[in-house]
């Protein structure tokens, strides 16, 4: 096996990866690793994940000899991440309300059932009529007025 020539790592494909000495490719997969939580401005070292990340990338690299290293590598990542951390524990956000003695018992209450009712009418107000102006009269009388005489 060759060493592996000065490359730039976004544009290193898998097969440059696949045909290094077993060296070239842990210090290119660390070094790709590195990279990427740079990129994430990660600052914590997980020992356990590296290693299961870079297994499964060159396992990736290996059966993807087309794809981005960088890619594969950056994928596999996230992915081992969200596989070793548990998800988050979501809490209420309000306190569940008490349960009472009687809201705890099965039995129905022994309240009456109800019933519909309706409603009582209640008779309209009078409107009250003012003294001083006299109601008008619904129909008049026949009576001719003074002065006339009555036409038969």
């Amino acid at each position: 096996m060759k060493p592996l020539p000065p490359v730039d790592v976004r544009v290193m494909k898998c097969s440059a990866l696949n045909s290094a000495s077993d060296d070239d490719k842990a210090y290119a997969a660390t070094y790709l690793l590195g990279y990427h939580s740079g990129l994430l401005r990660s600052h914590t070292l997980d020992t356990k994940m590296i290693d299961a990340v870079e297994t499964a990338a060159m396992a990736e690299c290996a059966s993807h000899p087309d794809a981005t290293a960088t890619k594969v590598f950056a994928a596999t990542q996230l992915k081992v991440e969200a596989s070793m951390t548990p998800p988050p524990h979501h809490r209420l956000h309000r306190k569940p309300a008490p349960v009472t003695p009687a809201a705890a018992s099965p039995e129905p209450s022994e309240s009456p059932p109800m019933r519909y009712a309706p409603a009582q009418e209640t008779p309209a107000p009078e409107t009250p009529v003012e003294p001083s102006s006299p109601a008008p009269a619904e129909n008049p009388p026949a009576t001719p007025p003074p002065g006339e005489s009555p036409r038969q």
